[in-house]
């Protein structure tokens, strides 16, 4: 089954690459980079970013390039959990055109204390200048990092507040 999940996933690369080439005239270049890293978390991590990855954070890039669908992280205060979720999107911006990525987190606070500012740093130490010698995009566009805030309820006529 895993070597199934595997053949599809080269085979959706592979499909992904020659349809770029086609619709959007991408060059030969970009068109390796995107095989060899559109499903593959771990090695783009390996090659552009400057960060020797625990154990534990190598098992969990691991499970994304194998075709995890659903993967959780559980662990204390400063296990690196964020830097994780930042290296992710990352690579999620920078293999895949016109992606929209969403952060979500029980408090704004999380994402805007923790979160972002790590996808920040790991931005700053990636080396931008070989993921475009390597065929990928000079900056993702995705790095303008706007932001969104959910829409506020309104308040129920039948449920005044109380003064």
């Amino acid at each position: 089954m895993q070597r199934l999940k595997t053949d599809k996933r080269q085979f959706y690369a592979a499909f992904v690459t020659a349809l770029f080439q086609v619709v959007q005239g991408e060059s030969p270049e970009a068109a390796a980079y995107r095989v060899k890293y559109f499903n593959d978390p771990l090695q783009w991590v390996a090659d552009f970013v400057d960060i020797k990855l625990p154990k534990y954070d190598i098992d969990v890039l691991t499970m994304i390039r194998n075709g995890e669908s659903k993967v959780a992280v559980f662990g204390p205060h400063g296990l690196g959990k964020s830097v994780l979720a930042a290296l992710v999107v990352l690579w999620a911006g920078a293999v895949s055109p016109d992606c929209k990525i969403i952060t979500t987190a029980s408090a704004w606070r999380q994402l805007e204390e923790y979160l972002w500012p790590e996808i920040h740093k790991w931005h700053a130490k990636t080396n931008w200048a070989k993921v475009k010698e390597a065929g990928g995009p000079e900056l993702p566009r995705m790095l303008t990092l706007e932001c969104h805030s959910a829409p506020r309820r309104r308040r129920s006529l039948s449920r005044p507040t109380t003064l």
